[in-house]
């Protein structure tokens, strides 16, 4: 471990008299000169300020001793109180030919889906769209009934893939059951005896991880 070797500043100590020579004329001083007075450098002013939060005023930053103006410079540009704008109250009116590149009502994008168009969703199911329109899909599988049936299943009924492939959304491929019998058919215990250990270990060892995580 490598020391200073008395190369490092002294670390300045600030008296009630320091301090408060800076509450009074930080607002409104410049800060270099404040520094000259205390004999400290602008940087040591500056963090015992912020320190205490105290901020320049707005009739400093309007002054020529923020530097940010001689009181004059810029007035020829600036807007002056009771300014009205030449475009004020008047409707705007696109010139040239730019009519013939916006879009007019009702007309649909080039990168709109047809109707009948097919996805997968996030949930690995496949939709439908089966109208114009942004939030026109629905479940593949469920449409599918509906077109046989007239209708979707009922409430508390859904429908159960046979062959256990959630993309085959052939009619025949699906079987209308309650949703307490799909939690049956779903259970670990219908599971081949080392399939179910595996999945009842996995959830034991989930809960032990989260506990954990929860503890730290």
């Amino acid at each position: 471990m490598t020391t200073s070797q008395g190369k490092n500043a002294p670390k300045t100590i600030w008296t009630k008299h320091m301090v408060d020579f800076l509450l009074d004329h930080y607002s409104n001083d410049q800060t270099a000169d404040i520094a000259t007075q205390l004999g400290l450098s602008p940087q040591y002013v500056y963090g015992k300020a912020s320190r205490l939060g105290l901020k320049k005023s707005a009739q400093f930053y309007a002054s020529p001793l923020s530097g940010r103006t001689n009181g004059t410079r810029g007035d020829v540009s600036r807007f002056k109180p009771g300014h009205i704008t030449w475009n004020k109250g008047k409707k705007y009116t696109a010139g040239g030919r730019s009519g013939e590149t916006r879009f007019k009502k009702g007309m649909a994008s080039a990168n709109q889906l047809p109707v009948g168009h097919i996805r997968i969703n996030t949930d690995g199911y496949r939709d439908i769209k089966v109208a114009p329109g942004p939030r026109t899909w629905v479940q593949l599988h469920r449409w599918s009934w509906k077109q046989l049936h007239g209708e979707y299943p009922n409430k508390g009924m859904t429908l159960f893939f046979k062959d256990g492939d959630k993309l085959n959304c052939e009619v025949e491929n699906l079987e209308l059951i309650s949703r307490s019998e799909l939690m049956k058919r779903n259970s670990v215990h219908n599971l081949p005896k080392e399939l179910a250990d595996l999945v009842q270990l996995r959830g034991a060892l989930n809960r032990k991880i989260n506990l954990r995580s929860k503890n730290v």
